[in-house]
């Protein structure tokens, strides 16, 4: 019942039904290897209900790189329609993903029988990416690793982000650090991604023009 918000004996909804049969497809599946007396000794499978009815493997980690770009350096090595999920290949295919570029998600893949993994469904793992966005224009400076901004009551506020953040300017990688230069005489916007819930961004996004 995690996530679902209701109680054994409590109404269900539809919403709650498909996050129980969510929770249910991705649990490890146990048998009873034993019985002694009363007690009971469960063996886990090594595998969820969702990979032994459906074929398909979840893998959850950050999305490292897309066909358009990597989170550091170029993409040149990845070829059309597929992407990276913590260092592993997927095949995209038809699944568009470009836009999870350095989130947290679950990715569902079914096997191949060349032992590729075919992504078909992707989705941002809940509770574990906080995104900050805002106009270049409101933007004070950066101190710190902290992009610093004023509130509508004139009092200061920081978004930190980790000194080795990658850049991600207008759609693409690049290999420098994260500086107020960037945003001189620009306008557009910033983005902040935290996708582990430290506090501090792990992806920078910058879409601006001059």
């Amino acid at each position: 019942l995690s996530g679902a918000g209701c109680g054994f004996d409590g109404e269900i909804t539809k919403g709650n039904l498909a996050i129980i049969a969510v929770n249910a497809l991705e649990s490890e599946i146990y048998s009873v290897a034993s019985v002694e007396g009363d007690s009971v000794v469960m063996e886990n499978s090594g595998t969820t209900l969702l990979k032994s009815s459906f074929g398909i493997t979840l893998f959850e980690g950050i999305v490292d790189a897309t066909e358009v770009t990597r989170l550091y350096g170029d993409a040149d090595d990845i070829s059309s329609r597929f992407i990276m999920v913590d260092g592993r290949l997927i095949l995209s295919e038809d699944v568009q993903a470009n836009e999870f570029l350095g989130y947290s998600v679950k990715a569902y893949c079914e096997e191949k029988a060349s032992g590729m993994f075919s992504l078909r469904y992707i989705a941002v793992n809940p509770g574990e990416n906080t995104v900050y966005e805002m106009n270049v224009s409101e933007i004070d400076g950066i101190k710190d690793y902290n992009v610093i901004l004023a509130d509508e009551n004139g009092k200061e506020k920081k978004y930190s982000y980790v000194k080795t953040a990658p850049v991600i300017y207008n759609g693409i990688s690049t290999t420098e650090a994260f500086e107020y230069e960037m945003l001189s005489g620009a306008e557009g916007s910033l983005k902040l991604l935290d996708n582990n819930g430290d506090g501090k961004a792990d992806v920078v996004f910058l879409n601006i023009y001059i």
